[in-house]
């Protein structure tokens, strides 16, 4: 398996606003079209690229979903606290499994390019009893790095299929 971490703004490389205030990190251009592309993840931050901007968010998952290859997957995992959407000047929100779901699978009309492999709104991961103690062990024996407090939390999680 091969993996690839690469740091950049990605909304920077979506955006159609020429206006928009300079980001210290270069655009983030990622090659969505490889043949070796099994799986994108987005983990934690879908709704803060949405918040940021919209428009640009949804450029760069309709170049996702134009680019990525037949069979390959998408996972979203995105905090629950998070999960509502404002839309609009009026201060609704939406749920964020309805507006992924809405503009990968498309809206009813024509062929959708993504189904849903697995949709889940707000599945519950706890930590078992010593898992926070055997996390730093490492730090409390070498008194390097930081303690690292693990708490319960509940995930909006989206998987997706390509077409």
């Amino acid at each position: 398996m091969e993996l690839e971490f690469v740091q950049g703004d990605l909304l920077a490389a979506y955006s159609a606003d020429s206006n928009a205030s300079p980001s210290p990190l270069p655009p983030l251009y990622l090659n969505l079209s490889s043949l070796n592309l099994r799986l994108v993840t987005i983990c934690f931050t879908i709704t803060e690229l949405l918040l940021q901007s919209r428009p640009s968010t949804l450029r760069f998952l309709s170049t996702l979903t134009a680019s990525a290859p037949k069979n390959s997957y998408l996972l979203i995992i995105e905090s629950a606290s998070l999960a509502l959407i404002p839309i609009g000047t009026s201060g609704r929100t939406y749920p964020l499994g309805q507006l992924l779901d809405h503009a990968l699978c498309g809206r009813g009309e024509g062929e959708a390019e993504w189904e849903i492999v697995r949709s889940q709104e707000g599945k519950r991961f706890r930590m078992l009893e010593a898992a926070e103690d055997v996390y730093n062990r490492d730090v409390e024996e070498s008194g390097k790095g930081m303690h690292v407090k693990l708490e319960n939390s509940r995930v909006v999680l989206r998987s997706y299929r390509k077409l």
